[in-house]
């Protein structure tokens, strides 16, 4: 049933309200059927929740505990759902104080109402009860990230200082150690305070996370994380070591350019516009990072080249802006030219800072204050460094003291300050541009302007960041690259070999190696989703083809604890896998299978683990041929006029193995008129459960018409039981009489299905009934493939 109503929604490219309606529906009674088969209902779950039915997201979440009362994801679910109940807030918040004293709840579920209690009590103004069931929140389990969160903003809004800072880091950090973003925030502390160990330790952890970009590769790296490495090396080894660097970055850019330019004919550089080497450039931030190491290095013919090439890349970008047919149309004539002039002003800026090309900068800066509005805040930096390299400091500092705070000004401040002789005042501006932007070419500026006013400065809270930093254990780091150091995958077949027709469950093993917990789920430190594909040995090959991945999802639980394991039994048999593997049975087949954990696509296609994801494989599993579906025509229709309810089932299947057969053999394919009056005859003569199974079991008339005759047999009654499945598997047109014997069934949920049936046809919907399992494939393209 789980399979069939999986295959059904499976086969409609944009499932709509009444598909997903339709689907939860039939999961709920196969559900029924079988309340122990915990697959099934999961899959009930996420219907439900596709549908956007809560109503039935909870009554199957009730059904999952009470088939697995260790499903802590669906108890939370659950007594949620309770809580909501409550009258007033007073009367949750005293419920919430109940179970948060049950030691029979997990702590991970108690976590999280600790925290729903937290934002209860915040609601109705209680701050005294919001932080202290915040914090039991933490402590109850420290890989609840909601709740590290909301406990990292609260005391990082009331900290002292950036200490205090890190440690409540630290403790986000050990919620989810693979968030990128946690790292770079400790990067940024560090960075701020002059932490460079620790902040090149970090920055290195955000550098390889986003390297890994699902896809084994750089492409996610941008320019401003190469910034913050080369800013971090520029602290620690000094600016002639950042300028080589960047220099080395713009040499071989231009040798790849060179290498691509020469080897492509003139008619095709001009009519592809491919650039010459010479017009390869930094990124705007490189660029500033290049003056910035070249003024400190004291080195003008290396100031002069980069301000050269971030002259033609303004140049080339204010050219760009100007013309709208380049710009595009997502940009106005008043923003590009605002745009423009904010891209002449910072090139100006870093020609004062530069002290070089003032014959060139002053008149464009002239020009840019009378074009600019008296608002903009590139305004005073202008006038402030047009004054200062004009030799009227006083004028500079009386234009800087009377505008708002910036980066620019206060750099134009420091250099006024430094030409009067007050170094400490100087050294205390410079610190604030440092503190505010420790990544960019400006704060590295900065950063050697104070080792030139005063290179015996004694960073104490450095010192103490970069201590703290070494406490951080070191697996941290490598938790995205070798995500074998903290947790163990394996996925195994319960046996390797089997009869055609035997259940054989793929088991997977989920271990946390870290010495903390570690929190599950998609995306989460140890991650849940998995892609299950499989590698099938099938004759005819063909049919390999119609084999679909399955995505699934493991969060039975919300962590793992340190030493855990987690075991998850998967049966493939409810999947398009299963359906092969009984289907293509008349030889012997093989199928192993590869788990994909967090899986990600890349541009071609291509599936692998995700970062921080492993990639494992199980044995090849051998199964032997069924003996049913190497039966004629003829011997299986006397032995279906002569079974029980033991032997029909694998009967069945062979029936299956020859229709489908027959189907893919197309006018050489068997007689199959034996076998189809043998079923039309005997399917009255049943039981319930066995009438219930050839329904699901047997090909749908859209696959092989000449089952019609047989299905209408299917309608005669109306059984509640069975009648859905006939629905489904059975009625291909909406004006089939048996919708309208449904609707008038006097059962409301099966007149529902019989309604959604006959709009979802009315629509053209490509239902099981009209495809069949292998789809809308003709029986002559499966055998082709």
């Amino acid at each position: 049933m789980s399979r069939t109503a999986l295959l059904d929604l499976r086969g409609i490219a944009d499932p709509t309200a009444d598909d997903l309606a339709l689907t939860t529906a039939l999961f709920r009674r196969a559900s029924a059927m079988n309340p122990s088969n915990t697959q099934t209902i999961r899959r009930w779950v996420e219907a439900a929740f596709a549908a956007n039915d809560d109503a039935a997201v909870l009554e199957a979440s009730r059904a999952l505990v009470k088939a697995d009362p260790t499903d802590a994801v669906a108890l939370l679910r659950v007594i949620s759902s309770q809580l909501r109940n409550a009258n007033t807030a007073q009367d949750r918040l005293a419920k919430y104080a109940q179970l948060l004293t049950s030691s029979k709840l997990d702590e991970s579920v108690r976590s999280r109402l600790a925290l729903d209690a937290a934002l209860l009590a915040r609601e109705i103004g209680d701050e005294k009860q919001f932080l202290e069931r915040l914090k039991q929140s933490t402590q109850l389990d420290s890989t609840n990230k909601d709740a590290a969160v909301l406990l990292f903003t609260f005391v990082s809004q009331r900290a002292k200082s950036d200490f205090e800072r890190a440690e409540a880091l630290n403790n986000l950090l050990m919620a989810d150690p693979a968030d990128v973003g946690v790292h770079a925030q400790i990067r940024d502390v560090m960075a701020r305070n002059g932490a460079w160990e620790g902040a090149a330790r970090f920055d290195g952890n955000v550098r390889r996370m986003l390297g890994a970009g699902g896809v084994g590769n750089d492409d996610a790296l941008t320019p401003e994380d190469r910034l913050s490495e080369l800013a971090i090396l520029f602290r620690r080894d000094g600016a002639t070591s950042a300028l080589d660097e960047l220099n080395r970055d713009l040499s071989a850019a231009r040798a790849r350019q060179e290498r691509i330019f020469n080897s492509t004919d003139k008619k095709d550089q001009e009519a592809f516009n491919i650039r010459r080497p010479e017009e390869i450039r930094l990124s705007a931030v490189l660029e500033e990072l290049r003056v910035a190491s070249a003024v400190s290095s004291k080195r003008p013919d290396a100031v002069d080249l980069s301000l050269i090439d971030m002259q033609a890349s303004a140049e080339e970008a204010v050219a760009t802006l100007k013309d709208p047919i380049r710009r595009g149309d997502g940009m106005n004539e008043a923003d590009a030219m605002l745009a423009a002039s904010d891209i002449e002003a910072n090139w100006t800026l870093w020609q004062f800072l530069a002290n070089s090309k003032l014959d060139e900068a002053k008149p464009r800066a002239t020009r840019l204050v009378e074009q600019l509005a008296d608002v903009d805040p590139r305004v005073p930096e202008l006038k402030a460094w047009l004054a200062l390299r004009s030799d009227d400091v006083a004028g500079a500092l009386a234009i800087q003291q009377g505008s708002e705070p910036s980066a620019w000004l206060g750099a134009a401040h420091a250099v006024a300050l430094t030409s009067q002789g007050k170094k400490t005042e100087a050294i205390a501006q410079l610190k604030a541009i440092e503190f505010a932007e420790p990544l960019t070419g400006l704060g590295t500026w900065a950063t050697a302007q104070i080792s030139a006013l005063d290179d015996k400065l004694d960073n104490q809270l450095g010192k103490q960041l970069n201590g703290y930093a070494r406490t951080i254990p070191a697996w941290v780091d490598t938790i995205i690259t070798a995500p074998a150091t903290v947790q163990r995958l394996s996925a195994d077949q319960e046996r390797l070999s089997a009869n055609a027709t035997d259940p054989v469950p793929v088991i997977i093993r989920l271990k946390n190696l870290a010495p903390v917990p570690m929190g599950l789920g998609a995306a989460r430190s140890i991650d849940s989703r998995m892609l299950l594909a499989a590698d099938l040995r099938l004759t005819p090959s063909s049919f390999q083809s119609f084999a679909q991945p399955e995505v699934l999802d493991f969060a039975r639980q919300l962590r793992l604890r340190p030493g855990e394991e987690m075991r998850v039994v998967f049966d493939p048999a409810d999947t398009m896998i299963g359906w092969l593997n009984e289907t293509i049975s008349q030889s012997p087949t093989g199928v192993r299978y590869r788990l994909l954990q967090g899986f990600v696509t890349d541009d071609e296609g291509k599936r692998t683990a995700g970062p921080g994801c492993l990639d494992v494989g199980t044995g090849t599993l051998n199964r032997q041929a069924n003996a049913e579906s190497r039966l004629t025509a003829e011997q299986l229709a006397q032995r279906i006029g002569v079974a029980n309810d033991e032997v029909l089932p694998s009967l069945l299947i062979g029936a299956r193995a020859m229709l489908i057969n027959a189907l893919a053999q197309g006018e050489n394919g068997p007689n199959i008129a034996p076998l189809l009056a043998a079923l039309e005859t005997k399917y009255a003569t049943w039981s319930p459960q066995m009438r219930l199974l050839a329904v699901l079991e047997l090909p749908a008339p859209g696959e092989i018409p000449a089952l019609a005759t047989w299905g209408e047999l299917t309608k005669k009654e109306i059984d509640p039981a069975i009648a859905p499945w006939v629905l489904l598997t059975r009625v291909g047109s909406p004006e089939d009489p048996f919708i309208t014997t449904c609707e008038q069934s006097g059962d409301p949920a099966l007149a529902r299905l019989a309604t959604i049936t006959r709009d979802r046809l009315t629509k053209q919907t490509k239902t099981y009934a009209v495809r069949g399992a292998l789809g809308v494939i003709s029986a002559a393209e499966p055998a082709k493939k």
